[in-house]
Order: C-alpha cells, then sequence, then structure tokens
C-alpha cells in the first residue's frame, strides 16, 4: 500500500475594511486614516488603524471611539478614568505620562500597541501602507513630562500633570493648478497641563477627565495665488514688415 502525504501552508489574514476618501486628496468630513509605523530591517510599512484616527469617549481603557473627520475641529473630546486617592497620589509622584501612553497606544480593536510607536496620518485620500513616504507623523506624542506639583493631603490636589492632549492638523492643497487637492501637510500634538482634585472621602473612586482638542489649519504651500495661467504660443510665421505687400509701380 502506498502512501501519498501532502503539506499544505495557509496563510491566515482577517481582512478589515478601511474607509478611503479622495483621489488623491481628502474630502471634508471623510475619515482620517491612520496607523503605526512597522519596521522590519530596510523594510517599512504602516499598520492600518481600523477606524481611522479615532478619540476615545466614555471610559478610556475600555469606551467606545469617535472618529476624526478631515476639516472638522473638536473644541473638546473627553474620556474619563477611575482613580482612588492613593492612586491619584501616585499620579503626582510619577506623572500621568504613562497613563497618557495607555490611552493612546490603545486601538479601536482593543489590541495595544508598542509604547515606542508613534501615530501616523495619512497625507492624501487614497495612501498606500506600503509607502510610508505617503504618511505624516503626528509629532509631539513622545514629549518630556514637566514635573507634577506635590499632592496636596489638605485640598486632595495633584497639580501640573497632563490632562489632555491638543491636536493641530495642517493642510496644504498639492495637485494640478487647476484642480488642487487639500491634502495633509504636518501634525503636531501637545500636552495639556491642569490639576485633578478628588472631592470623596476614603477608599472611593472619583473619575477624571482626559480631554483631547483637534484643530486644523491651513498652510500656504508656494504661489497658490496662481490658480491658472494661460500660456500663448509664439507665432508660426516669423514678422514681415507690412511695405512687402505694396503694390509695385511702373515708371510713368
Amino acid at each position: 500500500i502506498s502512501l501519498k502525504r501532502e503539506v499544505k501552508f495557509v496563510t491566515e489574514v482577517s481582512a478589515v475594511a478601511v474607509e478611503r476618501s479622495g483621489n488623491p486628496g481628502f474630502t471634508p468630513g471623510s475619515l482620517v486614516m491612520a496607523g503605526s509605523l512597522l519596521e522590519n530591517g530596510s523594510q517599512q510599512a504602516i499598520s492600518l488603524r481600523q477606524g481611522g484616527f479615532s478619540l476615545p469617549v466614555g471610559d478610556c481603557l475600555n469606551g467606545t471611539w469617535n472618529a476624526v473627520r478631515f476639516l472638522y475641529d473638536v473644541p473638546d473630546s473627553n474620556c474619563f478614568v477611575k482613580l482612588t486617592a492613593s492612586e491619584l497620589q501616585q499620579q503626582c509622584v510619577s506623572g500621568t505620562k504613562s497613563l497618557f501612553d495607555t490611552i493612546r497606544n490603545r486601538t479601536l480593536e482593543g489590541v495595544g500597541v508598542n509604547a515606542a510607536q508613534n501615530l501616523y496620518v495619512a497625507q492624501t485620500g487614497d495612501a498606500d501602507w506600503r509607502t510610508p513616504t505617503s504618511w505624516v507623523e503626528v509629532a509631539g506624542y513622545e514629549f518630556t513630562q514637566g514635573s507634577p506639583l506635590p499632592y496636596s493631603s489638605l485640598t486632595g490636589e495633584c497639580g501640573n500633570i497632563v490632562i489632555g492632549m491638543a491636536v493641530e492638523l495642517v493642510v496644504g492643497r498639492a495637485g494640478s493648478v487647476n484642480n488642487p487637492q487639500d491634502i495633509i501637510v504636518g501634525a503636531r500634538a501637545d500636552p495639556i497641563y491642569g490639576t485633578w482634585k478628588f472631592k470623596k472621602a476614603g477608599p472611593q473612586t472619583q473619575l477624571f477627565n482626559f480631554r483631547t482638542t483637534i484643530a486644523w489649519s491651513r498652510k500656504i504651500l508656494g504661489d497658490e495665488a496662481t490658480r491658472s495661467r494661460r500660456v500663448i504660443a509664439p507665432p508660426v510665421l516669423p514678422s514681415v514688415h507690412e511695405s512687402i505687400f505694396f503694390p509695385f509701380r511702373r515708371p510713368g
């Protein structure tokens, strides 16, 4: 009896639909694609985040997300963390940077990413995840935290701690002068410092808001005042003096 052996290699991939908009630019109100940079030797790629650039709402660590939309400002988006008085006191010692990293590195799928991986947003609505040069890093996330003020057992306050982030996204125009496209040319996040105050007595927990703001601004790239330009072609025939066409006269 002859035996036959057969080996098959199967790659299991879970497909996730990513909303795209514009070619190449974004359209107002569309989803802003986002992800983290992955490196393997000389190879680089963007690991897309389901839901794109999103902000946590409700519970910062277990809540839902609201998507950031192109050219739509977000004056104030909040999520909350639960802390006891002793946990708040610990934040005054270590600062809230590690707590912030935990919040920002939580993805829509609920899977954390490496804290060393910064957030990237797509420059254009048709950006390819295999081309990292088509993506813009949101600078400022790896900030150096200031020294928190000592915890006050009298007032229950913890001051000069990071209680949120202010994100600015810069838009420019690219492409044909007759049909310019809006693209993202820069992004930056700056920490918001403030005070958390514990108002309850005993080992009870209290909710503290962590806020995020989104602001869009426009940058003039080159001579944007030139929307269209007409180039007049030179004449095909050389110029000839008009006297050459005068009639000839015979002597009288």
